[in-house]
């Protein structure tokens, strides 16, 4: 939207001010800005003043009223009150005009304003008396409302009494009841007991029993183990005679290869004296025959042997491999050799 600074609605409003502002000095009279500040500022002091004003007349009219009062023998506040009470309906700015030009017809309003607030006092008197005998008439129903509680009282105290009473009566019948069956119970909890006793008796008769029984189970147990050690014991000895009888063989053994060692020596001795050709053909045999003869002995041979035979070719972690291995290693190492 195109902003339109002269519109018709602004110029009605710029005369309006214009014209309010009629009379005043200089360019408070021409210029709107200016024109409009003194325009505001004067009805703000007008309505002040008007206010300020009415404050001002109703303080005067009160003054008058009261001397007029005070020549006539009443206050201002009584003489106000007997108006309300005889309901006449005078401004203070007309009371204020009688008292200064017509002080006759004052004095007429303050006779009337006397004479109701009489009245009122009568009428207070009445009220009281009336009050009075209430308030007696209620005390007396006081009273008789709490000769009534008494009674009602003393009446529920004789039947809190009986109650009691028999509550009483009923307490001693159930202690009776009560001692009866405490009796019972203990009638009953002795002939519990002399049960619980011929159980007991039975219960250590069988306790007594039962270890018989396990006294004759350990004998038993015992007789079995010794059995059992000496079992162990002759297979602890046949086993050691076996690995002698192995032992005794693997010498056995030992000795026939190197009874045949000496034979193929003295065998080559005498071939190179007739053949070197033949004597290194059979040299070849020979040391096939020897790596056979090895293989098989390295078979035959039990697993402690094979190990300390590892450890004189300095094989490490002997104790973790298994035979097969063994055998295979010492093999390669023999056969390099």
């Amino acid at each position: 939207m195109v902003k339109v600074n002269f519109v018709t609605t602004r110029h009605k409003r710029r005369k309006k001010v214009l014209k309010l502002a009629k009379g005043y000095f200089g360019s408070k009279s021409v210029l709107y800005k200016t024109a409009n500040e003194q325009v505001m500022r004067s009805l703000q002091y007008a309505y002040r003043d008007r206010r300020q004003k009415k404050r001002n007349f109703r303080k005067l009219w009160i003054t008058r009223i009261s001397a007029g009062c005070l020549n006539n023998d009443i206050r201002y506040s009584q003489f106000m009150h007997g108006l309300l009470l005889s309901k006449v309906e005078v401004n203070r700015k007309m009371l204020a005009d009688m008292v200064h030009n017509e002080p006759q017809m004052f004095s007429n309003y303050v006779d009337l304003s006397k004479k109701a607030l009489e009245n009122k006092k009568n009428i207070q008197k009445l009220e009281l008396q009336k009050q009075e005998e209430k308030n007696k008439q209620e005390e007396l129903k006081k009273l008789e409302l709490q000769k009534q509680e008494e009674k009602n009282k003393q009446e529920e105290l004789k039947k809190l009494e009986l109650q009691k009473q028999e509550e009483k009566n009923k307490q001693e019948e159930l202690k009776k009841l009560e001692l009866q069956k405490q009796e019972e119970k203990n009638k009953q909890e002795e002939l519990k007991k002399l049960e619980l006793q011929k159980q007991e008796e039975k219960n250590k008769q069988e306790e007594l029993k039962k270890l018989e029984l396990q006294k004759q189970e350990e004998k038993n147990k015992q007789e079995e183990l010794k059995k059992l050690e000496l079992q162990k014991q002759e297979e602890k000895n046949k086993q050691e005679e076996l690995k002698k009888l192995e032992l005794q063989k693997q010498e056995e053994k030992n000795k026939q290869e190197e009874l045949k060692k000496l034979e193929l020596q003295k065998q080559e001795e005498k071939n190179k004296q007739e053949d070197p050709k033949e004597t290194e053909s059979e040299n070849k045999k020979n040391v096939d025959q020897e790596k056979q003869t090895k293989d098989i002995d390295l078979n035959s041979k039990l697993l402690p042997e094979l190990r300390t035979l590892a450890k004189k070719h300095q094989i490490t972690n002997v104790s973790k491999l298994k035979k097969a291995d063994l055998i295979n290693l010492l093999q390669d190492i023999i056969n390099k050799k």
